[in-house]
């Protein structure tokens, strides 16, 4: 069975990846790993470039495919502020609620409240150099 490891710290989101994926493939988990202590640096400006960064360092360092991605919340009158800073937002407001009243009050004054979630996924076999990548939207507004 083809070994794929799963390169999130959250266990909820790496228990709702083995969901999805059953018994297809053996998942692993960075906890698998303890020689791999440190998370990479998100440098990028876009969720996909970050996914894939995320993808590549961890594939590196633990020699199996790896999937990866990077999720967040942006609102278009903020200049899709969070944006890719979306965790540091929630994690410097508070709470999930806080950073969501915190985005309310600063488009107080503007007509445009639209918004989207980005989900960006991306798998990188580094024994065929094979990156495959995939971004999903999901538009509404603030209220």
């Amino acid at each position: 069975m083809k070994k794929i490891l799963i390169a999130t710290t959250n266990s909820h989101k790496y228990d709702e990846i083995v969901k999805i994926f059953g018994d297809e493939f053996d998942l692993m988990s960075l906890k698998e790993f303890p020689g791999i202590i440190d998370e990479p640096h998100e440098p990028f400006e876009t969720f996909i470039e970050n996914a894939a960064h995320k993808a590549m360092y961890y594939a590196k360092l633990a020699n199996v495919p790896v999937i990866s991605e990077d999720a967040g919340f942006c609102v278009e009158a903020l200049g899709n502020f969070p944006g890719v800073y979306s965790k540091r937002f929630i994690d410097e407001s508070g709470s999930l609620e806080n950073a969501f009243s915190i985005l309310e009050q600063r488009l107080q004054n503007f007509k445009n409240k639209s918004a989207f979630f980005n989900c960006s996924a991306v798998f990188y076999d580094p024994m065929n150099d094979c990156l495959l990548k995939s971004e999903g939207l999901v538009t509404g507004v603030v209220r």
